[in-house]
């Protein structure tokens, strides 16, 4: 892949620190495109081939469904921590500054973690090192992500040797904030003009499924091969779909209908793409897939949750669940380093479920979505929550003194109520139209004698207590918008 090349060779080549501009142009660099060009998959090979040559000096994917990878605060720490083990003098310093200053913030944004030890440093390694950042537009918002941005390009003008990658979309704000700096971009849709990285990656995933599917080889021939490469408008995403779309017993049929029809915008053919996997594949009763579709989407805003959760949180069958996972397996996974937690495929599936170009009996209505997240959650700890859940022998211990604690809360606190207990406040907020009579009757219900102590009490054995401070501050100014609201109040 010629952007590939072309940025292994910016990253790797030393910068003399005599003419290194001041403006960091020479040691910052923005690739960005639109959703479904390959940003990450740049981002990945990049990453692996500068470990291979000694150049990473650390990584961050952000990704909007993961807490801890959607929050810019996350984003430092990692960088230096990654950053130290790379170079011995910036780990002494770094330890130096935390010993000096036990105040210091490692997760501000600002970056002073950062940016003091590198401008104290005297040596510098024997080749550059790399800060690679992908997907920022999936982290946190415009105000956090522009701190964030400044203290990356503050740290490149600080030590020559130093040199930073960000991925993003051209979301407006990381536009602004790189054309006001003026430093390096590409837009990674003019890259492979000639079409011949999206046709070897279509040839191959085609490839692929002519193989399991026991296929002529050639499949679908050279013709059908151009008319997914011109669908796929540079989309290596609309390939990815195309491929686990057709992959089944008899593709030939399937792969006629997604390929007919006019040829619209890249947006539009994957969208189109994303409706025609639902349709293909949702015949029959389809109540029970929207109901998972809701709350897949529903719960990834806070972690993706297992079938066995997903199920019990909205009362159907956890086999009914895999099985639509199974059959959506283009545009839903089982992540297994999440548990296996179910997730959309790709950020651009989830607008596209949640957007105006989805099938009517398919779009995911948040507002109902998270609505209904709020009254599973009341319910899950209206029926759960219990004096001493975790059956402790006595309460003279501290909790980092019981030595099974860790095991008790897993046996005895299940997955459905953990989460129920950390986010049925975020779901209920989420809608400030005022609450329906149903879930404010179980409001009142929870509310009522011991069950908020027993919530604090199940929160506390989890090791999550603030998580109960957050929820009342946000439950108290969602009902001041929702009073407003009711009284007509404009103020």
């Amino acid at each position: 892949m010629k952007v590939l090349d072309n940025l292994l060779s910016w990253a790797v080549k030393p910068v003399d620190a005599e003419t290194q501009s001041s403006s960091s142009d020479r040691n910052m660099f923005w690739l960005y495109g639109s959703p479904g060009l390959g940003k990450t998959s740049v981002a990945n090979s990049l990453c692996d081939r500068l470990r291979v040559a000694g150049n990473l000096g650390g990584c961050f994917f952000c990704k909007h469904d993961n807490p801890d990878l959607r929050e810019p605060n996350r984003v430092l720490p990692t960088l230096i921590a990654k950053l130290a083990l790379m170079w011995g003098p910036f780990r002494k310093l770094v330890a130096k500054a935390l010993v000096n200053d036990p105040q210091i913030n490692p997760q501000s944004t600002h970056g002073e973690l950062l940016l003091m030890p590198l401008q104290s440093l005297k040596r510098h390694p024997p080749r550059p090192l790399v800060l690679v950042v992908d997907a920022l537009d999936e982290c946190g918002r415009p105000n956090t992500r522009g701190t964030l941005l400044k203290c990356l390009m503050d740290a490149c003008p600080s030590v020559h040797w130093l040199k930073v990658v960000v991925t993003s979309r051209p979301e407006h704000d990381i536009k602004a904030f790189f054309d006001r700096h003026r430093i390096a971009r590409r837009d990674l849709a003019t890259d492979d003009m000639g079409g011949k990285d999206i046709r070897l990656f279509t040839e191959r995933r085609m490839e692929s499924v002519a193989i399991h599917r026991h296929l002529p080889l050639g499949w679908p021939g050279i013709e059908r091969m151009s008319q997914i490469v011109e669908r796929s408008r540079g989309l290596f995403i609309f390939v990815d779909t195309l491929s686990r779309l057709v992959d089944v017993p008899k593709p030939e049929p399937l792969l006629v209908d997604v390929l007919a029809g006019k040829l619209e915008g890249a947006n539009s053919e994957l969208h189109k793409l994303y409706s025609a996997a639902l349709m293909s594949r949702a015949v029959g009763h389809t109540e029970d897939l929207q109901s998972i579709l809701r709350a897949i989407i529903a719960v990834s805003a806070h972690r993706p949750l297992c079938a066995d959760t997903l199920a019990t949180l909205i009362n159907i069958e956890a086999s009914t669940v895999l099985s639509w996972v199974d059959e959506l397996g283009s545009l839903l996974y089982q992540d297994g380093a999440e548990r296996d937690g179910i997730r959309v495929r790709h950020l651009s599936v989830l607008e596209f479920l949640t957007g105006s170009t989805c099938p009517p009996e398919f779009r995911v209505d948040l507002k109902l979505s998270n609505s209904e997240m709020a009254r599973r959650c009341l319910e899950t700890m209206a029926d759960k929550l219990k004096f001493n859940i975790c059956e402790l022998e006595t309460s003279c211990l501290l909790n980092e003194d019981v030595q099974d604690l860790e095991v008790r809360v897993q046996q005895k606190i299940p997955d459905n109520l953990q989460y129920s207990c950390m986010h049925w406040s975020n779901h209920l907020c989420y809608n400030m139209d005022p609450i329906s009579v149903e879930i404010t009757s179980l409001l009142d219900g929870f509310f009522v004698g011991s069950r908020p102590l027993y919530w604090i009490e199940a929160l506390s054995l989890m090791g999550k207590v603030p998580a109960a401070i957050s929820a009342l501050r946000l439950m108290k100014s969602c009902f001041k918008v929702c009073i407003f609201a009711l009284n007509g109040d404009t103020h």
